[in-house]
């Protein structure tokens, strides 16, 4: 018997085909809280607030990491200009 059989192709999906290599994936990585089943996993949460209305989400998250990268530049900037020695007006 398999999962496919008992319930039907129309509920096998890659989380349920993942549960069959759930025990070898424990001797390779250890418990499975220490590691996640998809790269992204950790990241969607902040994939998805970068969505603000349902219209071109992909675009959406392109421009908020753009913004995202441009703010990151002109912070390192700002704060590299503290450090850029100034010729002093008063000559010793």
């Amino acid at each position: 018997m398999s999962f496919q059989n008992i319930y039907g192709a129309q509920f096998v999906s890659h989380k349920v085909h993942g549960l069959l290599h759930l025990c070898d994936d424990y001797e390779h990585y250890g418990p499975l809280h220490n590691c996640s089943t998809f790269m992204f996993e950790n990241y969607m949460k902040e994939l998805k607030s970068f969505v603000r209305k349902h219209d071109k989400p992909l675009q959406q998250v392109i421009n908020r990491d753009n913004e995202k990268c441009y703010a990151s530049t002109t912070n390192s900037r700002k704060n590299n200009e503290e450090f850029i020695l100034k010729p002093s007006l008063q000559h010793i």
